[in-house]
């Protein structure tokens, strides 16, 4: 019984002819019939090194973003700036740009540590002005001495703001304000978020705040 392939005894003649069906323009599919060739793997060999025409390639989505990922790459962009400008993966962008050369440092280190710095301490600024609004807003809430209320049948404040813990009774402590009247220190647990805590700190000041100068007891 005759090999299955013995038909292409004559391999390279084969590739002659499939490599010219090829250049003319001819889909593997067209090949495949004209020749005669059912095998995927003998086809594969006899084509090898032949870039499919154009007209059988089928259009991909991301060929425009890809021109424009290496237009702005060609530019000097960076790849977190071509990200932000197509809404596209970084590894897709290193993948389609991986040939050109990186563009130079416009930015030493020392410059753009600086930058990230004042970047920073810009947010920490914002951050503490929305802290002070807050527990200013929260003081306002306890608005009159009557808040100072509070103090007297729960445990004495600290003389700084709430902060992690349960209530508890009376300890070692080097205060000097200790002795039958003090009642212990009252610690607040505050596990929602920092605007509570905020708020809380706010309530804390303004009991203190509240209290008249003849109750000087329940001030610290």
């Amino acid at each position: 019984m005759a090999h299955p392939t013995s038909k292409y005894a004559d391999f390279e003649g084969l590739r002659d002819q499939a490599v010219a069906l090829r250049r003319a323009g001819l889909s593997r599919r067209q090949i495949r019939d004209r020749l005669h060739v059912d095998n995927n793997d003998i086809l594969n060999r006899l084509l090898q090194g032949e870039p499919a025409p154009e007209w059988t390639k089928r259009p991909n989505a991301k060929d425009d973003l890809r021109a424009e990922a290496r237009e702005l790459r060609l530019k000097g962009w960076t790849y977190d700036r071509i990200q932000v400008e197509l809404g596209c993966s970084k590894s897709s962008i290193s993948l389609w740009v991986r040939d050109l050369p990186r563009p130079e440092r416009k930015r030493s280190r020392e410059e753009a540590a600086a930058i990230a710095r004042r970047g920073w301490e810009a947010k920490l600024r914002l951050r503490e002005e929305e802290r002070q609004r807050t527990r200013a807003a929260a003081t306002n809430e306890i608005g009159s001495p009557a808040g100072c209320a509070v103090s007297a049948s729960s445990p004495r404040p600290s003389r700084g703001p709430p902060r992690a813990g349960t209530a508890r009774g009376p300890s070692v402590t080097n205060r000097k304000n200790t002795g039958d009247t003090y009642r212990g220190c009252l610690r607040v647990d505050v596990r929602n978020g920092a605007d509570l805590y905020r708020r809380i700190e706010g309530w804390w000041y303004g009991i203190v705040g509240a209290a008249t100068s003849s109750d000087t007891r329940n001030r610290t």
